[in-house]
């Protein structure tokens, strides 16, 4: 990190402290790392530093089990590895002792052992053997007659005493030999032994275990009072440093309240803190001052050219005088800062100068001057009010507490009396002086809370006007008043045109209702004029049909008797041929009749039309059998 990136920050007590800034490289670094490792870099370090800081006791807990395992472990593993020693050694002896006494078997016959102590005792004199490891010499009769300095007091004894499992094991050979691990005189003992000859003599090692275990048992305790310690060290330290840490969030937090209350008491954009670096020539400003100056963007460092174009040109051309520091470090001054809407508001600067390490900073608090931005705010609320006044198509009042009118727009002056001073007046008064605008005729509605009005007013010159007031809760009504004459008009003729309708369409039910009853009555006539017609047209009918059928049943007959009939019989011919041209004839007649019906009646056309008769089949088939024959 360099230098550049270290700045100072203002403390409660006028000092400085060094606060580190964003580091460039690091964080360009992050951004371009792509390695393994790179999701553990966008990593929060908050979250993190929480993260490790819960994991601390887990992890000293982890740590003394490892280290109490892996003690325990190397404990009992120099046990075994002591076990295996002693076990080693004892055999070691033995061997030694049964390499020396094997040739001399006869050394250990009852009443002739003067030689075997002799051979012993030049033994031990060039033996280095532990003094925990006793070399005993046992006779056939069993019994114990001659020993190491550290065996004398199991001379005497039998074998049947010391071992008597041993003893019992009367198989074991010449140069089978092996470690037992037996008690004696309540002490755990090791025990080697080798047979020497044939009558059961014997040379044994015995090495007692207490001194061995003892040792073991010292750096056990030792172990665990050293674990123990270290348990407990780490449990102070742990405590230690969550009793700081708790002591550091605490005062974090104390130092985070302040902070938020002094951002809290400052909000409201009238004052806010800042602090510059000499060095750096940037300005951090909170979002107090943010807010105070009607800056745009977060709270952090700006450049001091970026601020120095919003202060007006004067004060930017005296501004090291301004902000020239007295003899005590102190900075008062006061400046003219730019808005968003480009005007010019008022700011007081208390700032203390200091110094830390040779470099230069001031932080100090800057604030709107009260006086200036409370003329500035209720002259432009006013501006804005009278425009939005005059800018309402209606007619717009404003009366006081009093009665009297605070404030009007164009169209009511004009109701009223236009270029005349309104301001003042009470009701009363505006009426006896402008009698067009006085209330002749008014139809309050419902349903408005108290205090309230909006009804429907008409003026001596027969205007309506919809008025509409409301009580503010100081005490003020605000009077807005609408022309609805045109509407009211437009109501009153709708309203004539709908009462026409309704005689309209009262007078064609009437006369809907009258034709329905004519035609009832000239379709019952209709019915009765019809009835005898039908009667006989149907009779007609019947016998016209009958008629044909005979006149057709005829004139078949008189073809099969002209188609029969030999050519020479003239006279039967002749008779036929009158028949068939008579009922020709009346065949003709027939369907004249017929369609005389039909034009007088289209229904009883389409019913002789279905029985019409036509030539038939018979007539048909003799005039081909008489072009056959000629």
């Amino acid at each position: 990190m360099k230098k550049a990136d270290v700045r100072l920050r203002a403390t409660l007590n006028e000092g400085l402290r060094p606060q580190f800034g964003d580091n460039r490289a690091a964080d360009s670094f992050a951004d371009s790392y792509s390695g393994p490792f790179a999701n553990v870099l966008t990593l929060d370090p908050p979250m993190i530093e929480k993260a490790l800081r819960r994991a601390i006791p887990i992890l000293i807990i982890a740590f003394l089990i490892a280290v109490a395992t892996t003690r325990g472990l190397t404990l009992l593993q120099s046990h075994g590895q002591l076990q295996t020693t002693i076990q080693n050694q004892t055999e070691l002896v033995a061997t030694m002792a049964y390499a020396a006494f094997s040739e001399h078997a006869d050394m250990f016959r009852p009443g002739d052992t003067d030689a075997a102590k002799a051979h012993l005792q030049a033994l031990m004199s060039i033996a280095d053997i532990n003094p925990d490891t006793a070399l005993l010499l046992i006779d056939t009769d069993g019994t114990v007659f001659a020993a190491s300095n550290s065996g004398t007091s199991y001379i005497g004894d039998n074998l049947a005493t010391l071992l008597p499992a041993v003893a019992a094991a009367r198989h074991i050979k010449v140069g089978n030999s092996g470690a037992l691990e037996t008690v004696i005189d309540g002490t755990q003992h090791i025990v080697s032994l080798h047979l020497i000859g044939n009558d059961g003599a014997m040379v044994m090692a015995i090495h007692a275990k207490g001194a061995a275990a003892g040792a073991w048992r010292t750096e056990m305790n030792m172990n665990v009072t050293l674990f123990a310690a270290t348990a407990l060290l780490l449990i102070v330290l742990t405590y230690a440093y969550y009793a700081q840490l708790d002591r550091a969030g605490r005062n974090g937090q104390a130092l985070s309240r302040y902070r938020n209350d002094s951002e809290t008491m400052l909000a409201g954009g009238e004052a806010g803190l800042w602090t510059f670096d000499a060095e750096a020539k940037t300005i951090a400003l909170a979002s107090s001052a943010l807010e105070a100056l009607g800056l745009q963007g977060s709270a952090g460092p700006r450049s001091l050219r970026s601020l120095l174009a919003h202060i007006h040109p004067d004060d930017r051309r005296a501004i090291k005088t301004l902000l020239g520091p007295s003899d005590t470090g102190r900075i008062d001054a006061t400046i003219r800062f730019r808005q968003r809407d480009d005007r010019y508001v008022r700011f007081a600067i208390r700032a203390q100068l200091s110094t830390l390490n040779e470099r230069m900073s001031i932080s100090g608090i800057i604030f709107r001057v009260t006086a200036g931005r409370a003329a500035d705010t209720a002259a432009c609320s006013g501006q804005m009010l009278s425009a939005a006044i005059e800018a309402v198509p209606q007619s717009v009042a404003i009366w006081g507490r009093n009665g009297r009118l605070l404030a009007a727009n164009a169209h009511f002056r004009t109701a009223y009396g236009a270029g005349r001073d309104l301001s003042g007046l009470t009701r009363e008064e505006l009426s006896e002086t402008a009698t067009s605008a006085v209330v002749v005729r008014q139809n309050r509605m419902t349903g408005i809370g108290a205090g309230n009005c909006f009804a429907e007013t008409q003026t001596t010159q027969g205007r309506w006007i919809q008025l509409d007031e409301r009580r503010l809760p100081s005490g003020e009504t605000i009077s807005i008043g609408t022309d609805i004459t045109r509407f009211k008009d437009n109501q009153n003729r709708l309203q004539s045109v709908q009462d026409r309708l309704r005689k309209t369409v009262n007078e064609l039910a009437c006369a809907k209702r009258r034709l329905e009853q004519e035609a009832a009555s000239l379709k019952a006539a209709l019915t009765l004029s019809r009835s005898p017609v039908t009667a006989e047209r149907t009779e007609e009918q019947r016998l016209t049909h009958a008629m044909r059928t005979e006149l057709t049943t005829v004139v078949g007959y008189c073809e099969i008797m002209m188609a029969a009939t030999k050519q020479d019989n003239v006279q039967v011919q002749d008779y036929a041929r009158n028949i068939h041209a008579g009922g020709m004839a009346l065949q003709a007649i027939i369907e004249e009749m017929a369609q005389k019906e039909a034009g007088a009646n289209r229904v009883a056309v389409a019913t002789t039309a279905a029985v019409a008769m036509k030539p038939g089949v018979l007539m048909r088939r003799t005039i081909n059998t008489a072009t056959n024959a000629h």
